[in-house]
């Protein structure tokens, strides 16, 4: 059959729409790789403070020491549109701020990651009942929510970030920390701890790249050393921790039983979760209160 005008017209009208809509598409692939290649440094910022690199000794220590550490995920003032898995994961701000008040009227001194690792290592002092306050996943209420409060009650924490979700602008990702407010909580004196790439939990074999990239991109933004690892899912075995003291963890928090931390699995530190069903007396029966 011979082609019409017609026929002719709308074939052309439809290459073009095809066309059009795949260059549409590839438009916005490529958008979304600029975006992500944009969250990603290509050069080291300077340092938010002097950060000496750190090596474990040969042989490990068999020493052990008594420090809780509580793992928050996300604390917020509870909007209720969350979803429930998010709801789940949420200490809301008046229940974080009854605890820390527990905390304080225990006697407990939160304590930096450097601390206990100095104490596990070398045998250095501890305050009498220290604690560690870790928050993981690198949402944004950790410096908008809990940090203000800590900083009244003289405490600092541990930033625990998955760097697939640590964008450089707020609008990227609304609920998480950016650079900037992770150096800000820095230099207040937090530490800033690898959660990897992702929060998939870490399996052997696949650990020791998916840590090298998120440790790589943190060293970039903060401009030194990053050497505290929080595990996502929570979960270290033996290999997974082998890979991490490869890539350069001294020291690893996974959860765990007990408050007791032992000099000779340092990358398989103990902490206790805390989510939206702990109250003041669950911490109080955790810590033996």
């Amino acid at each position: 059959m011979r082609a019409t005008p017609a026929m002719l017209a709308l074939a052309i009208v439809t290459a073009t729409v095809i066309g059009g809509s795949w260059w549409l598409g590839r438009d916005a692939a490529t958008a979304a790789g600029d975006a992500q290649a944009a969250d990603q440094p290509t050069e080291t910022l300077a340092p938010t403070r002097d950060v000496t690199e750190l090596a474990l000794p040969e042989p490990l220590p068999q020493r052990t020491v008594e420090v809780p550490i509580l793992a928050y995920q996300r604390v917020a003032v509870v909007s209720g549109d969350e979803e429930p898995a998010l709801i789940a994961k949420t200490v809301e701000a008046q229940e974080f701020q009854l605890q820390l008040e527990w905390l304080q009227g225990e006697g407990y001194e939160a304590v930096s990651l450097l601390e206990v690792y100095r104490a596990l290592m070398e045998g250095a002092d501890l305050p009498d009942k220290p604690v560690v306050l870790a928050f993981l996943g690198g949402y944004r209420g950790t410096a908008s929510v809990a940090a203000p409060r800590m900083a009244k009650a003289e405490m600092i924490g541990v930033a625990c970030v998955v760097t697939g979700q640590l964008p450089r602008k707020r609008a990227a990702a609304p609920d998480r920390l950016t650079w900037g407010m992770l150096r800000e909580l820095e230099a207040r004196g937090w530490d800033v701890a690898s959660q990897s790439t992702a929060e998939a939990p870490l399996e052997a074999g696949d650990a020791a790249e998916r840590l090298a990239q998120s440790q790589e991109k943190l060293e970039r933004i903060v401009g030194h050393p990053v050497q505290w690892l929080c595990y996502p899912g929570g979960r270290a075995d033996a290999a997974v921790a082998d890979e991490a003291r490869a890539a350069g963890y001294v020291l690893g928090i996974a959860e765990g039983a007990g408050t007791d931390q032992s000099a000779s699995v340092p990358l398989r530190l103990t902490a206790i979760p805390v989510d939206n069903r702990t109250g003041v007396r669950d911490l109080a029966r955790e810590l033996g209160g």
